[in-house]
């Protein structure tokens, strides 16, 4: 099983499926395909197909309806699978539209040195925008943006850091540096589908105004 929830569109499921048994695409929101939440798992192995089948529906087998292994109600609801359905015809359009605001931001915060963009590796759906803040209180940028009306995240924290991680295995502050430096710098600002290059336009003056002051 290969994790791709971030790649629909720039994978070659069909290449990969060769080596797996099957590949996990994610549906989230912020997703180039959103169903509001959930996903999809897709295979071209029909056992590991039917034993999927079976274990998003309580391990009941599908013809007999007899509870065969144990499994819990993994079911997509039938609204949240026309959702989907509905953007698949639009995929190619959503990406190249992600793409294309990813090129205004990159155009329009290029001579912005406190911030660096995180660059994707090959093909990307261009899933997030991410920024390293360079000499910058990161989280006090954050805070003065959301004063402006534009909410930013924090993806992919040191997972070593996380409470459960913490307790479960002892993890501390400085075990791993880079992760955490990185962990410390990085924000996504606002991309998604029917972003405008007006609200692209936005983000940046907002960004240009404040990051000086952080």
């Amino acid at each position: 099983m290969i994790d791709a929830c971030q790649a629909l569109g720039h994978i070659q499921l069909k290449d990969a499926l060769q080596w797996v048994d099957g590949a996990v695409i994610s549906f989230h929101p912020t997703k180039v395909i959103a169903a509001g939440e959930g996903g999809a798992v897709v295979t071209n192995n029909p056992d590991f197909a039917m034993k999927v089948r079976e274990m998003r529906d309580y391990g009941r087998d599908v013809i007999t309806r007899r509870q065969v292994r144990l499994g819990l109600n993994y079911r997509m609801d039938e609204m949240s699978a026309a959702l989907a359905l509905s953007q698949l015809s639009r995929l190619d359009a959503n990406i190249a539209r992600r793409s294309a605001l990813v090129d205004l931001y990159d155009d329009q915060l290029k001579d912005v040195q406190e911030i660096k963009r995180i660059p994707h590796s090959g093909l990307s759906t261009c899933y997030l925008y991410q920024v390293h803040c360079i000499g910058v209180d990161r989280d006090l940028f954050r805070k003065r943006l959301l004063g402006r009306g534009i909410e930013t995240q924090i993806h992919h924290p040191p997972i070593h850091l996380e409470p459960y991680y913490r307790r479960r295995f002892g993890y501390s502050d400085g075990d791993y540096p880079n992760a955490e430096a990185f962990g410390a710098t990085v924000v996504t600002l606002p991309l998604f589908s029917t972003m405008t290059k007006e609200q692209v336009w936005q983000v940046v003056e907002a960004v240009k105004a404040l990051v000086q002051d952080c």
